[in-house]
């Protein structure tokens, strides 16, 4: 664990004596956080319980699997004369981080762009999170920029799909002046995202509905609850589900009622094991 103290504030020379340099590896992956977000302690920014609990809160996402990278750093530039020095541009840290992402992945990312979330926590090589301590909590990275390119297809001999996601840092001086990097008390490397959940109506009428449930990787979702489903008329009140089954062989859920047309959700984010699921609503016509 590397831990900086606050040295923004002052000129004083440090001591240069260290036997071994904690030197921490490449971003691999990382998550965005809301501005306002942050952990209260150093406990709780590496604990797999305040990752979720965020998570599940939409306070963070957890982005994509960073297969290639480059930093797009530039120093400030000055005007010099006899009797003056003046910054003509600032100086500018970013990383460029190049993704493999089909078209839904692609379209994620890309929603992070000009959104509330902008800050980022990246995640190391080597199982370390790099962090600021601000304010009392334990922050992301401030952005000024957080820039997603277009979809490059593949061509004969490239690449195969790619996006690139440049972040861009609102100040270079934050991260070398507030360092946390953290060792977290879980895999870094398995960490995901929340999971879309898509529902396909097989067959209904005012009394039964028949549906399937799946992620966009095609994998069924064979474990949700009765509590796990919302369903609500034309006019957003809710309607009751009086039971539900799940059929093994047909992979299909039937809800059981007294149904109108309306709509059909999860109830929020859905926790299970390892895994976070959200449904997206679609249209309910009987």
């Amino acid at each position: 664990m590397i831990l900086l103290e606050n040295s923004s504030s002052t000129k004083t020379t440090r001591n240069t004596g260290k036997g071994k340099q904690d030197l921490f590896e490449e971003t691999i992956n990382y998550a965005l956080t809301k501005d306002n977000f942050g952990f209260n302690s150093v406990e709780e920014a590496k604990s797999k319980s305040a990752w979720d609990t965020a998570k599940m809160n939409k306070d963070l996402a957890v982005m994509f699997s960073v297969e290639g990278s480059e930093l797009s750093n530039s120093e400030a530039t000055y005007y010099e004369s006899r009797t003056m020095k003046i910054e003509t541009k600032q100086a500018r840290k970013g990383l460029k981080a190049k993704h493999h992402l089909d078209m839904h992945s692609h379209a994620a990312l890309k929603s992070f762009s000009n959104s509330g979330y902008t800050r980022v926590i990246e995640f190391t090589r080597d199982g370390k999170i790099k962090t600021e301590y601000q304010n009392g909590k334990i922050v992301g990275q401030k952005l000024s920029e957080f820039i997603v390119g277009m979809m490059q297809e593949p061509v004969i001999g490239g690449d195969p799909m790619t996006t690139i996601a440049e972040l861009v840092y609102k100040d270079y001086n934050s991260f070398e002046h507030n360092a946390h990097v953290l060792i977290p008390d879980f895999d870094l490397g398995i960490y995901e995202g929340i999971y879309d959940v898509r529902f396909n109506i097989i067959e209904s009428d005012p009394a039964n509905i028949k549906m399937s449930a799946y992620t966009l990787d095609g994998n069924a979702v064979d474990n949700l609850q009765i509590s796990d489903f919302v369903m609500k008329n034309t006019t957003g009140d809710k309607q009751i589900i009086d039971a539900m089954s799940f059929s093994e062989e047909e992979q299909a859920y039937v809800l059981t009622g007294a149904f109108m047309p309306g709509t059909i959700e999860t109830n929020g984010v859905i926790v299970q094991s390892n895994i976070m699921y959200e449904g997206a609503r679609i249209d309910l016509n009987l």
